[in-house]
């Protein structure tokens, strides 16, 4: 469990101070950028990019995995401690899509309802492709 003074929280965009946290949080793990990026299930350039620049803002994606990093929420996978967790893996054209899904949720702020139809659109797809596989999983097409 990380100590209180270990916990730093990201606030979604980078300066020098969290790009220096979220560096030694790596190197205090003994992470390479390759070996967090693949825990992380990003790019390793993305990892270079968080640590050195050119990146100031992030996706709220994003910012979650560096808030979920930098917070200690992942430390226990790191050391080997976690009790069995299944990694997922999403396609890199999937997570691109998710992106470009928070993106245009995060534009409509000012607009609740439409974020609401946003998520019950969302959902209604979500619904029927594990009816659908529950369909096939059962052979009842």
């Amino acid at each position: 469990m990380p100590s209180h003074k270990d916990i730093v929280h990201f606030s979604g965009s980078f300066d020098a101070e969290s790009r220096e946290a979220f560096r030694a949080k790596r190197e205090k793990h003994g992470l390479s950028r390759n070996a967090l990026a693949k825990l992380l299930g990003v790019e390793a350039v993305t990892i270079l990019r968080w640590e050195c620049g050119p990146t100031v803002k992030v996706t709220d994606m994003a910012r979650n995995i560096i808030d979920t990093f930098l917070s200690g929420g992942i430390d226990q996978r790191i050391n080997g401690t976690a009790v069995s967790e299944r990694r997922l893996r999403v396609p890199k054209p999937m997570l691109k899509r998710i992106e470009s899904l928070a993106s245009v949720y995060a534009l409509c702020e000012e607009f609740p309802e439409m974020q609401s139809e946003m998520v019950n659109a969302i959902n209604g797809i979500v619904d029927g492709l594990k009816e659908n596989k529950v369909q096939k999983d059962t052979g009842s097409i």
